[in-house]
């Protein structure tokens, strides 16, 4: 379904926090363009890389969901306009 691997071997945990959230706010993902779901695709290897290195730093667990969350939030806003634009 989503390509998030990052750039270095990831836990199975950060991802399903970055995929979980990703299927939260961002639920047409797979209706997206190739080249916008490529984008969000980089985006979310880079939060699955922060929230691995969040939970090695032994943050808890629902401040990192959070964190994801606001980020993919604000994300989620730029890749609208960036859509609306298009049209």
């Amino acid at each position: 379904m989503y390509n998030f691997d990052g750039d270095r071997l990831m836990n199975d945990e950060a991802r399903r926090i970055v995929e979980g959230e990703v299927s939260r706010r961002l639920s047409d993902f797979e209706n997206l363009p190739d080249d916008l779901r490529d984008l969000v695709e980089r985006h979310c290897s880079a939060l699955v890389n922060l929230t691995e290195a969040m939970r090695q730093a032994g943050k808890d667990p629902a401040d990192i969901r959070s964190m994801v969350s606001v980020l993919l939030s604000t994300y989620e806003a730029d890749l609208v306009r960036l859509m609306e634009d298009r049209k």
